[in-house]
């Protein structure tokens, strides 16, 4: 993939000289939220996916737009058994995934009027240090009084 590209500005359909990328596997979309840092990532039948960055939602509109069944078979991909029969019940669950040296995520998948979607919340690996968060002496104190520990 190509992270600054994915992000650029929306070019109208008409306009555009390359064709659109299609997305092969979600762990490179995964790949690219690490790098450009972004907390989630939105896929929804008919829409372009889209990545929560710095607070802001970036349409990356150089993706294919994915149909309900194209989107179910990629999202199903990483799914465990019991999810996919859980969303095929209700149309909506939850549970992690890990791309191994990367990150985890919070998955969640849902049902809405076009069909299937999901958002995925990026959990970084890594464990911040109260030191490496720069959080307020004040803040330390306080956890400190109602029993937590940074050490543990």
């Amino acid at each position: 993939y190509a992270a600054p590209a994915a992000l650029e500005a929306e070019t109208p359909a008409a306009v555009r000289q390359e064709p659109l990328k299609r997305i092969r596997h979600l762990d490179d979309m995964y790949r690219m939220m690490f790098d450009v840092e972004a907390s989630d990532l939105h896929v929804s039948s008919h829409e372009h996916p889209m990545m929560r960055i710095q607070g802001i939602m970036k349409k990356l509109t150089d993706y294919e737009v994915n149909d309900h069944q194209t989107l179910k078979k990629l999202l199903f991909e990483i799914a465990p058994d019991r999810n996919k029969e859980q969303w095929e019940e209700d149309h909506d669950t939850d549970f992690a995934y890990e791309l191994e040296g990367t990150a985890r995520f919070r998955c969640n998948f849902f049902a809405d009027r076009h069909g299937i979607g999901a958002v995925f919340r990026l959990i970084p690996s890594e464990v911040l240090t109260v030191e490496q968060l720069k959080l307020p002496k004040a803040m330390t104190e306080l956890c400190l009084t109602v029993g937590w520990r940074p050490d543990c």
